[in-house]
Protein backbone atom coordinates (compact mmCIF):
# COMPACT_ATOMS: atom_id res chain seq x y z
CA UNK A 1 0.00 0.00 0.00
CA UNK A 2 2.98 2.15 0.36
CA UNK A 3 4.37 1.89 -2.75
CA UNK A 4 1.10 2.33 -4.32
CA UNK A 5 0.80 6.02 -2.58
CA UNK A 6 4.62 6.57 -3.41
CA UNK A 7 3.54 5.99 -7.20
CA UNK A 8 0.83 8.26 -7.14
CA UNK A 9 2.56 10.88 -5.21
CA UNK A 10 5.64 10.46 -7.82
CA UNK A 11 2.94 10.71 -10.57
CA UNK A 12 1.31 13.69 -9.28
CA UNK A 13 4.56 15.70 -9.12
CA UNK A 14 5.80 14.72 -12.35
CA UNK A 15 2.11 15.93 -13.79
CA UNK A 16 2.65 18.92 -12.33
CA UNK A 17 6.20 19.78 -12.80
CA UNK A 18 4.79 19.32 -16.53
CA UNK A 19 2.20 21.90 -16.29
CA UNK A 20 4.77 23.81 -15.24
CA UNK A 21 5.76 27.83 -15.93
CA UNK A 22 5.35 28.44 -19.90
CA UNK A 23 8.18 30.04 -22.48
CA UNK A 24 9.03 33.38 -21.04
CA UNK A 25 10.13 34.05 -24.69
CA UNK A 26 6.69 33.44 -26.36
CA UNK A 27 5.48 35.53 -23.29
CA UNK A 28 7.63 38.76 -24.08
CA UNK A 29 6.81 37.98 -27.95
CA UNK A 30 3.31 38.36 -27.20
CA UNK A 31 3.49 41.49 -25.35
CA UNK A 32 5.73 43.15 -28.00
CA UNK A 33 3.24 41.93 -30.68
CA UNK A 34 0.32 43.62 -28.41
CA UNK A 35 2.26 46.82 -28.07
CA UNK A 36 2.62 46.83 -31.95
CA UNK A 37 -0.63 46.04 -33.20
CA UNK A 38 -1.97 48.71 -30.64
CA UNK A 39 0.97 51.63 -31.88
CA UNK A 40 -0.02 50.74 -35.34
CA UNK A 41 -4.24 51.21 -34.45
CA UNK A 42 -3.40 54.65 -32.41
CA UNK A 43 -1.46 55.53 -36.11
CA UNK A 44 -4.17 54.68 -37.98
CA UNK A 45 -6.96 56.63 -36.12
CA UNK A 46 -4.41 59.66 -35.65
CA UNK A 47 -4.17 59.52 -39.38
CA UNK A 48 -8.19 59.09 -39.80
CA UNK A 49 -8.79 61.96 -37.13
CA UNK A 50 -6.29 64.28 -39.00
CA UNK A 51 -7.74 63.40 -42.69
CA UNK A 52 -11.32 64.38 -41.09
CA UNK A 53 -10.32 67.74 -39.66
CA UNK A 54 -8.64 68.32 -43.09
CA UNK A 55 -12.16 67.68 -44.41
CA UNK A 56 -14.27 69.33 -42.07
CA UNK A 57 -12.15 72.45 -42.30
CA UNK A 58 -12.11 72.20 -46.38
CA UNK A 59 -16.32 72.03 -46.22
CA UNK A 60 -16.29 75.25 -43.85
CA UNK A 61 -13.82 77.21 -46.07
CA UNK A 62 -16.05 76.43 -49.08
CA UNK A 63 -19.08 76.89 -46.91
CA UNK A 64 -17.72 80.37 -45.75
CA UNK A 65 -17.02 81.60 -49.47
CA UNK A 66 -20.17 80.50 -50.65
CA UNK A 67 -21.96 82.95 -47.82
CA UNK A 68 -19.70 85.29 -48.61
CA UNK A 69 -20.83 85.42 -52.76
CA UNK A 70 -24.41 85.72 -51.70
CA UNK A 71 -23.58 88.51 -48.99
CA UNK A 72 -21.86 90.24 -51.78
CA UNK A 73 -23.76 90.08 -54.87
Amino acid sequence: MKNLFLLLAVAGIFALASCGGGDKKNDEKAKQDSIQKADSLAQIAKEDSIKQAEEMAAADSIATDSLEEVVVE
